[in-house]
């Protein structure tokens, strides 16, 4: 704000009055405005001999506001001036109100006159942007005129001083508004009659509790962070700083409340104007409700769809869940399906644990009960009294509410499906319908496939006994399909361990017969060199095929030939050796092992991944192996961890170097010792990117990948957690520093002490 010294000649009787005190006063009526109509200019100008002088401005410099002719655009009486947009008023087309910071877009002028209506000048506010104001508002700004006339008559300060309180006063009980202070004490100073019009409390219970008593627990320490920073001159006396919370009501309900508050340097105080929005804040919530009904139909119409498109009972299972967690927001979702029995014969989740699935497999056919099927919610999972032992699977699994619907086909119950959530929540009429109705188009979708599948059925029986040849082709691709599906590393040992028992053979025989062809080509070698020397001039037609034959390279190159080609065989049998020994996978007793040689195995299986390529600069791999004794263990299961372990590590690392080719070189670190409680400790590591915190949380959990759909199960580091914390006591542990590396601690006994 800037404030100037002021002469008056226009009119005598006034001039010596616009001392200091006229300026405090003048600062008092900008603050209310500012504060009251929420508007960032304030200028106030006098009529000197015909022309206009701005004696104050709040917002803008004295020689901006100067420039805006404001006296101009004011009508003579006390009537108020309002150009809501400059931009559509004509006046305006070519004058236009700019500053230095924008254009003027709104301006309100009130004129100020004397005892005997002679216009003084006057008092305007204006904004950067279109506004309307209230009758209140209007009200509020000819009030202020006066106030100004007020200022200009008074001849001290103390009659300035209790006029201008007078008229503070007026102006804030006739707001809507709630206007304060707080003290640096934390307690209300002052509070206009809106207050308790909205609160319900009294001016007296007000004042007499901490300010902060009555917000919202949810909103006090941003409250009174606010506060606080107005409180220690954080902010500026300019500054206002606008803030929202809810308010305790009298009758037990909160309110919600706009604040613009700013801190009074010379009273040490800070004052608000506070603006109830609650009806704003319920038509936002009404708004969000509608949207997000929106969504949950658009949601549901596309489940719908998607459920209706599926070609497998399995994929309808899948596609359902996917859309019950979504359209109804569940942390997770489970559907079961019943034998004749009662028994479950088959289930299907997201969102919850393994474990827990096994949990609700003890619970059928129906919770609570096994009276007729009908929906059953439960709102709180901790108070319920109808649980029964399920409470306690619920509670374990972090379910704070849940949900179950029938699946009834023709009238029986086929199934369930349940929806869960980690908080307590209700379930309204509407949701339980849509779920309910979404259950329908469940069944109706198992159905139509198991009619289906059973026209599948009686046509493949037709087609049976028509080509016995295609019967026994269909059943040999189930039964593989099912052998891949069941016994999947079982049968990739197997596989592995023909591959090299069928390389092994032909690779003795090669391996065998290469010396004993080495020795024969000696012995022809030494025979063509004795024949040579000895018939030094052979008959033309041999010397021509000798010459063809360039017998002299032959006789240089061939040693050469059979010397590499031992070489390969040599290297092949190490491959077959690696082979065989990555191929226990299936072993069912434990041995006594080299853990080297199994490390070793398992990196000659990837090192098509590790070598170097033309598009690739390859991976290094650093070993660092001490002396080890032979490893009690079950050895394909070890190695199947490393292959996990290793393959993951490969992954990050061409990950990496794919989005950085500047990166350094591709490293995997692996170490291994005994440590001093005979415990076998394999360190895998590589500079890869890195796992986040929050990923590392549930590396090992069953079914977690961040791998592209198709890239990955989510069971390698499971599996491999569980061979090593189950069938060998150990512990499987990763550290990680993002942007750096991540390693890998495979802690096992060196001896597993089955009996003890």
């Amino acid at each position: 704000m800037q404030v100037q010294k002021v002469s008056y000649p226009a009119a005598e009787n006034y001039s010596t009055t616009l001392e200091a005190n006229t300026a405090i006063g003048f600062e008092r009526i900008a603050r209310i405005a500012v504060l009251s109509l929420k508007v960032p200019i304030v200028a106030i100008a006098l009529v000197e001999s015909n022309s206009e002088s701005v004696k104050f401005s709040h917002g803008l410099s004295i020689s901006e506001a100067q420039k805006l002719h404001l006296c101009l655009n004011c009508p003579s009486s006390d009537d108020v001036a309002i150009v809501h947009d400059i931009d559509l008023d004509p006046r305006f087309a070519i004058n236009r109100l700019e500053t230095e910071k924008s254009e003027i877009r709104f301006l309100a002028g009130c004129c100020v006159t004397d005892t005997f209506g002679n216009k003084l000048g006057t008092l305007s506010i204006m904004d950067y942007s279109p506004r309307q104001l209230s009758e209140n508002d209007v009200q509020a700004l000819q009030d202020l005129a006066v106030w100004v006339q007020t200022e200009l008559k008074l001849h001290n300060r103390t009659q300035c001083v209790g006029i201008a309180s007078l008229q503070e006063n007026r102006l804030l009980a006739l707001s809507s508004d709630l206007f304060c202070t707080i003290g640096l004490n934390d307690y209300f100073q002052y509070l206009n009659p809106a207050w308790e019009k909205i609160l319900g409390w009294t001016s007296s219970q007000l004042r007499a509790t901490l300010y902060l008593e009555f917000v919202h627990p949810e909103e006090q320490l941003s409250t009174s962070e606010k506060i606080k920073a107005l409180q220690h001159h954080i902010s500026t006396e300019q500054d206002i700083i606008c803030f929202e919370n809810r308010l305790w009501c009298k009758d037990g309900y909160y309110r919600w409340f706009s604040w613009h508050a700013r801190y009074c340097q010379q009273q040490q105080l800070v004052e608000a104007a506070i603006q109830d929005i609650t009806e704003l804040k319920l038509a936002e919530k009404e708004l969000l409700q509608q949207f997000e009904q929106l969504q949950s139909v658009y949601h549901w119409a596309d489940l719908v769809e998607r459920v209706s498109r599926a070609n497998r009972i399995e994929e309808i299972y899948e596609q359902s869940l996917t859309g019950i967690k979504g359209v109804l927001n569940a942390n997770g979702a489970a559907i079961s399906i019943f034998e004749e029995d009662g028994g479950t014969m088959f289930q299907v989740g997201k969102g919850i644990s393994g474990q827990f699935m096994l949990s609700l497999a003890k619970y059928s056919p129906w919770l609570p009960s096994n009276s007729e099927p009908q929906p059953v919610l439960i709102p709180s999972v901790a108070e319920s009294k109808e649980l029964g032992e399920m409470q306690y699977d619920l509670l374990q699994e972090g379910i704070g509410s849940c949900a179950w619907i029938p699946l009834v086909s023709r009238g029986k119950l086929l199934g369930r499906f349940g929806v869960y959530y980690d908080k307590i929540r209700n379930f309204d009429e509407e949701e339980v319908h849509l779920a309910e109705t979404f259950a329908d188009y469940i069944v109706f979708a198992i159905e139509r496939k198991q009619a289906e599948a059973e026209l599948k059925r009686s046509q493949a029986e037709i087609a049976e006994k028509a080509a016995e040849l295609e019967q026994a082709l269909e059943e040999l691709k189930r039964n593989k399909s099912q052998l891949i599906q069941s016994e999947k590393m079982s049968s990739l040992g197997q596989l592995v361990a023909g591959v090299a028992h069928e390389i092994n053979n032909p690779v003795n025989f090669i391996s065998g017969n290469i010396e004993h062809a080495h020795n024969y080509t000696q012995d022809l070698l030494k025979l063509l060199q004795l024949y040579q020397k000895h018939y030094p001039s052979p008959h033309p037609e041999i010397q021509d095929e000798a010459e063809a034959a360039e017998i002299d390279f032959v006789i240089e190159d061939l040693p050469k030939l059979l010397a590499s080609m031992k070489v390969g065989a040599e290297r092949i049998q190490k491959i077959v050796l690696s082979l065989r020994n990555f191929s226990r996978m299936d072993e069912a007793e434990m041995k006594d092992v080299n853990i080297h040689e199994g490390i070793d195995s398992t990196l000659l299986i990837l090192q098509n991944r590790i070598k170097a390529k033309p598009n690739s600069p390859g991976i290094q791999i650093i070993k660092n192996y001490t002396d080890l004794p032979l490893v009690e263990c079950f050895p394909g299961q070890l190695n199947q961890v490393f292959m996990n372990i290793l393959s993951n590590a490969i992954d990050a690392l061409e990950e990496k170097t794919n989005l950085n080719d500047n990166a350094e070189p591709a490293t995997i670190w692996i170490d291994t010792k005994l440590s001093h409680t005979n415990r076998v400790l394999i360190k895998i590591a590589d500079n890869g990117p890195g796992i986040p915190e929050q990923i590392q949380k549930r590396l090992f959990d069953p079914f977690f990948t961040t791998k592209p759909v198709g890239s990955g199960t989510g069971l390698g580091l499971s599996i491999s957690y569980q061979i090593v914390t189950e069938k060998h006591r150990g512990q499987l542990q990763c550290n990680s520093w993002l942007g750096e590396r991540t390693e890998f601690t495979i802690e096992i006994p060196l001896k597993q002490n089955l009996g003890t």
